[in-house]
C-alpha cells in the first residue's frame, strides 16, 4: 500500500553521465514516460506497481512529485491514508492478543487529539486521489474497513467534507451506518463521480431482518440523493427492485453505462428472484434515452418479457445473462438497431436432448441476425446438452452447423469478433462447417470456438494410433485451417476444439504446405490428433507454413493459465505444447523472434 516516501539528496559533483541524466530529468515527457512504464494508465493496480513507484519517488527530486502523484492516484482502501497517522500506525503494527480472525484494523482507534497534528499533510495526499478501486485480480467484495469510530473521527477531522475531494471512480461496500459511503461521495455536483460500484453482498448476510434491510436501503437512497450520479453505475447483489436504492428513474438520464449483477445467483440460481431487476425495473430502464451500455441477469418467471424491453432503443452493447429461458422474447422486443456488441450467457439452461439444443438454439440466433444486423462483437455461451442417460452428449458437425444456420445467411458480414462456448459437452467442428464461418464472417478477426469443459476420455487418447482412428468424430483439418488463412486475411485470433493431423495432409500432391505468410497471431487447440508421433515435426512444420507470425507465448499460455478454451484437468494441454514447442523450433531455425516472455 501506497507509503510517504522522502527523495534523496542529489550529490553537487556529478560525473557526466549522471549530469545527462539529471538533464533528460527535467523534461515533463520523459517523466512521464518513466511512470507510465511502471504504471501504466497513471494508476497502481497491483502491489508490486505500489512497491515499484515508491522506489522511483526515493531515487530523486525530479522523480518524487510525479511518481508520488501517480503512487496515491488510485487505492485499495482508506487504510493507507490511515496509515500514515503515526497513532493508527503503531496500532496496526501492534501484536495482537486475541480476536485473531477479525481484521486487524477492527482492533485500531482514531483519536482526533493524536491525529490533528499530522491530518494537513494526510489532507494534501488524499488530494491526489482519483480512484478508489480493488487491485486487479481481487475476488470478492472490497477490503475489510475500518470501524464506525474511525469513520466518526474522520468526519471530525474532515470537517463534514469529502474525504477525497478530487474522487472520480468509487467501489464500496456500505456499512451498516452508511457514514462511509457519506463522507466519500462528493456533494459538488460540479465535480460528479465517473464510477460507482456499491456491493451489496455483505450487508445481505448481516441484515437478516427485512425491515433492518429496507431501512438500509432508505438511508443509501437519501445519500444517493444528494450526489450526481455518475456516468457509469454498477450495483453487486442490489434489491431486485431498483429504486430501493436509487431517488427515481430520473436519476438516470445521464447514466450511459448500467451493470447489475447478483453474485448469489451463481450459486443459487432457483433464488434469483429477489436479486434480479424486476419488471418494474427493466421498464423503468427501457425507457432511458441515454443509456449506451446494459449488463444484468434476466430472471422473469411467468411475466411478458417484451413489455420489459421496449424502448431500449440507445444501447451499443448489451451483456445479458439468462436464468428462466426467457433470451429470445427479451432480444426480439428490444429495439436497439445500432447494438454493436451482444454478450450473450444461456449457459444455466440444460437441455434434455440434441434436438432441443438445436431448436433452441436455432431460435435465438435466427432473432439475433433479424434483430441486430449491424453486430461486430458476438459471444454466445450455452449450456449443457444431455442425452437420455444424464451424460453430457456431444453436437454433431451437421447439428452444430444447423443451430448456427441463421448467422450464416450473408447478414451480418460486419461481425469482426465471435465467440460461441458450451458450457459442458463437446463441438464436432468439420472443415465444411468452419469454410462456412469464413464465407460468412469474412471480415473476421477473432474466431472462438470452445468448450469450458470437454467430455472426459480415457488418458492417451489425445494421439490417435490405428484402430482408433475410425472412432474420431468430424474434425477440422489442416485443409480447412488453410481455407479459414485464405478467406479470412484480418484473422488474428483463432480457438479450436480440436484438430485431426493425417500425415498426406502435411503434403500436397508431393510438396510442402504453401507458405501463406498470414498474420494469425495466437491459435489454441484443445485436442490435437495426430496420428503417430513422429508426425509432429510435419504438423508443426506445415503450421509454421502457414501462420508465421505466431505467438508461442500466446497460444499456450492463453489455454493454460487464463482457461479460455477450457479443458478441465489439463489432460490434453501436454501435446499441443508439444506441438508448440516444436513450431518454436520452426520459428528459430528461419531466424524468427517471438515477443519476449516466457510460455508453460
Amino acid at each position: 500500500m501506497p507509503q510517504a516516501t522522502t527523495p534523496r539528496s542529489s550529490s553537487t559533483a556529478n560525473p557526466p553521465a549522471v549530469a545527462a541524466a539529471n538533464i533528460a530529468l527535467q523534461h515533463p515527457n520523459i517523466i512521464r514516460r518513466i511512470t507510465e512504464h511502471v504504471a501504466p494508465g497513471g494508476q497502481c493496480r497491483t502491489p508490486e506497481q505500489r512497491k515499484m513507484l515508491r522506489s522511483l519517488a526515493g531515487t530523486s527530486q525530479a522523480l518524487h512529485g510525479p511518481a508520488t502523484e501517480v503512487l496515491w492516484t488510485r487505492i485499495p482502501s482508506v487504510l493507507p491514508i490511515l496509515l500514515l497517522l503515526p497513532d493508527f500506525y503503531a496500532q496496526y503494527h501492534a501484536p495482537r492478543e486475541r480476536d485473531h480472525r477479525l481484521p486487524q484494523e477492527s482492533h485500531c482507534v482514531l483519536e482526533v487529539d493524536k491525529g490533528s497534528h499530522e491530518w494537513p499533510r494526510v489532507r494534501q495526499l488524499a488530494r491526489h486521489v482519483r480512484a478508489l478501486l480493488p487491485d486487479d485480480g481481487t475476488i470478492g467484495p472490497p477490503p475489510n474497513h475500518p470501524p464506525a469510530l474511525v469513520w466518526s473521527a474522520l468526519r471530525q477531522l474532515c470537517h463534514d467534507q469529502p474525504l477525497f475531494p478530487r474522487l472520480r471512480q468509487l467501489h464500496w461496500s456500505p456499512h451498516l451506518s452508511c457514514c462511509n459511503l457519506s463522507l466519500l461521495l462528493p456533494p459538488s455536483p460540479q465535480l460528479p463521480l465517473q464510477y460507482l460500484h456499491l456491493d451489496f453482498e455483505p450487508i445481505h448476510a448481516l441484515l437478516k431482518s427485512g425491515d433492518t434491510l429496507e431501512r438500509f436501503y432508505r438511508t443509501v437512497r437519501e445519500l444517493l440523493a444528494s450526489t450526481t450520479m455518475p456516468v457509469h453505475l454498477e450495483f453487486t447483489s442490489p434489491p431486485g427492485d431498483l429504486w430501493s436504492i436509487l431517488p427515481s428513474p430520473a436519476v438516470l438520464q445521464q447514466v450511459r453505462k448500467l451493470r447489475l449483477h447478483a453474485s448469489r445467483t451463481r450459486s443459487d440460481p432457483a433464488g434469483a428472484a429477489q436479486w434480479c431487476p424486476t419488471v418494474c425495473t427493466l421498464s423503468n430502464l427501457s425507457a432511458l434515452q441515454s443509456l449506451q451500455e446494459l449488463s444484468f441477469e434476466l430472471y422473469l418467471d411467468g411475466t411478458d418479457t417484451a413489455s420489459c424491453s421496449e424502448g431500449l432503443t440507445s444501447l451499443k452493447k448489451l451483456n445479458l445473462t439468462d436464468l428462466c429461458d426467457r433470451a429470445a422474447g427479451f432480444l426480439a422486443a428490444c429495439r436497439s438497431e445500432d447494438l454493436r456488441t451482444l454478450n450473450l450467457d444461456v449457459s444455466r439452461v440444460v437441455y434434455s436432448n440434441t434436438l432441443m439444443a438445436r431448436r433452441y438454439c436455432a431460435g435465438l440466433c435466427d432473432t439475433i441476425a433479424t434483430r441486430f444486423r449491424h453486430l461486430t462483437v458476438l459471444t454466445l455461451a450455452f449450456g449443457h446438452i444431455r442425452d437420455g442417460r444424464q451424460h453430457e452428449a456431444p453436437l454433431s458437425a451437421n447439428e452444430f452447423s444447423d443451430a448456427l444456420s441463421p448467422l450464416l445467411c450473408g447478414g451480418m458480414r460486419g461481425l469482426s469478433s465471435v465467440s460461441i462456448s458450451l458450457w459442458r459437452g463437446e463441438y464436432a467442428l468439420s472443415d465444411a462447417v468452419l469454410t462456412s464461418f469464413a464465407g460468412a464472417w469474412p471480415n473476421l478477426v477473432s474466431l472462438k470456438i470452445c468448450s469450458r469443459y470437454l467430455v472426459q476420455r480415457p488418458p492417451g487418447q489425445g494421439r490417435l494410433y490405428p484402430g482408433l482412428e475410425r472412432q474420431l468424430p468430424a474434425t477440422v483439418t489442416l485443409r480447412g485451417l488453410e481455407k479459414l488463412a485464405r478467406s479470412c486475411q484480418g484473422l488474428r485470433t483463432l480457438h479450436l476444439p480440436c484438430i485431426h493431423v493425417p500425415y498426406e495432409d502435411n503434403r500436397q500432391h508431393g510438396s510442402p504446405v504453401p507458405y501463406l505468410d498470414h498474420r494469425l497471431s495466437e491459435l489454441v487447440v484443445s485436442t490435437p490428433y495426430v496420428l503417430w508421433p513422429a508426425h509432429d515435426r510435419a504438423f508443426a512444420l506445415a503450421l509454421d507454413r502457414l501462420f508465421p507470425r505466431l505467438d508461442i507465448r500466446a497460444s499456450a499460455g492463453d489455454a493454460y493459465g487464463k482457461f479460455v478454451c477450457g479443458v478441465a484437468g489439463g489432460t490434453y494441454y501436454p501435446s499441443w505444447y508439444q506441438l508448440l514447442s516444436l513450431v518454436e523450433m520452426c520459428q528459430a531455425a528461419r531466424g524468427y523472434r517471438c515477443p519476449p516472455g516466457s510460455w508453460p
